[in-house]
């Protein structure tokens, strides 16, 4: 699928290496930090991938880093903020009503429910 894009790369591109779940893909942007004479890709992970983009062992590949993983990533970094767990005990009752209703607009806004 991406063939002519994995023949182009050189030391110091960036790429999205993609994990894929039984219910999702989990991505993250790593550095190309050697590519051998054969083709294979080495990350600045350490991972490594075969001139087809598949990684070395199987599970996972690598992709263009798209606008459209870059949200996926910057929006799982914001939920990852998003956790209130770290207030526990610290928020006044007034103060986690606000959240609440918060949450409930968004909710109602964002989700239709």
């Amino acid at each position: 699928m991406y063939e002519n894009w994995i023949k182009d790369l050189k030391v110091g591109d960036e790429v999205a290496t993609v994990t894929p779940t039984w219910c999702t893909r989990n991505y993250s942007i790593q550095k190309v930090v050697a590519i051998t004479p054969g083709g294979r890709i080495k990350l600045d992970g350490g991972e490594c991938y075969h001139k087809n983009g598949v990684r070395l062992g199987g599970g996972g590949e690598i992709e263009p880093v798209t606008p459209e993983i870059l949200d996926v990533l910057e929006r799982k970094r914001l939920y990852g903020m998003l956790n209130f767990e770290k207030f526990k005990g610290r928020l006044s009752v007034e103060r986690l009503n606000i959240l609440l209703q918060w949450q409930e607009e968004l909710t109602k806004k964002h989700l239709g429910g």
